[in-house]
């Protein structure tokens, strides 16, 4: 999940691209696998896959 300066990015599920913030401030690194914890609108909160 490449993320900006504001601890957002973006993640790709089945070829649809999603906003993504990593959840309580999380951040992942590009090309690691997340969970997808909740959604809010059109953003998707996600943590590391591994815990």
């Amino acid at each position: 999940m490449p993320e900006d300066n504001n601890g957002e990015g973006a993640i790709e599920i089945d070829g649809m691209r999603w906003r993504a913030r990593g959840e309580d401030g999380s951040k992942s690194d590009i090309g690691s696998s997340v969970r997808i914890t909740r959604a809010k609108g059109m953003t998707l909160y996600v943590s590391s896959a591994a815990n």
